[in-house]
């Protein structure tokens, strides 16, 4: 299974996302010039409403368990793309295919 590979990160120009693939030395997404402390890989992974999830982003999860809702943190991490609690230090609560 091959799963797109791909960036964003807010215009330098207009502070709108833009989004594609790094260029030059990571401050370019395209054609766009973008603030490199924004720039974030796409998981591969899509929310309930279709809407894609990138590393930074802030979800919400539902443990199927107990129907516990948390808000977590999206990061990379030993090949994986994880979540962690936002009041944890760490603690994953889902886990993405790597």
């Amino acid at each position: 299974m091959k799963r797109t590979i791909k960036f964003r990160g807010k215009n330098l120009k207009d502070k709108k996302w833009v989004f594609g693939d790094f260029k030059y030395d990571g401050t370019y997404i395209g054609s766009h010039r973008v603030d490199p402390r924004t720039t974030t890989q796409f998981t591969g992974v899509l929310d309930s409403n279709g809407i894609e999830i990138y590393e930074g982003d802030i979800v919400q999860c539902i443990h199927p368990q107990d129907w516990l809702s948390t808000e977590s943190y999206v990061f990379y991490d030993k090949g994986e793309w994880r979540t962690q609690l936002a009041d944890k230090d760490y603690s994953p609560a889902c886990l993405f295919p790597g």
